[in-house]
């Protein structure tokens, strides 16, 4: 029997951006689950631009802002900690996310 070469089973959010910085991890996040960026801002509870910021690079969500992210994407672990990581908090920091 013929075994091809060994496919990568991470979710491709995970490797598509092995150090991409947050606003291109955000993104990606988002047109990966077909969501419009005022489609994102209303569920976070925030305004279209600052979704825009943050996608641009321009700034960074504080930490109330991030964790309705987290859930308004419906991202797992791994993404989370691509988009900590990302943002500069720390390789370590989204060890204890579920």
């Amino acid at each position: 029997m013929a075994t091809g070469p060994v496919r990568d089973t991470r979710p491709s959010y995970v490797t598509d951006w092995p150090e991409a910085p947050f606003g291109q991890v955000l993104q990606g996040l988002r047109v990966r689950r077909r969501l419009e960026v005022a489609e994102l801002a209303q569920r976070v509870g925030v305004v279209p631009a600052t979704i825009l910021n943050y996608e641009r690079g321009h700034s960074y969500p504080g930490l109330p802002v991030f964790y309705r992210l987290v859930l308004a994407l419906g991202v797992g672990r791994d993404a989370v900690r691509r988009l900590v990581v990302s943002a500069g908090w720390g390789a370590g920091a989204g060890a204890g996310v579920a």
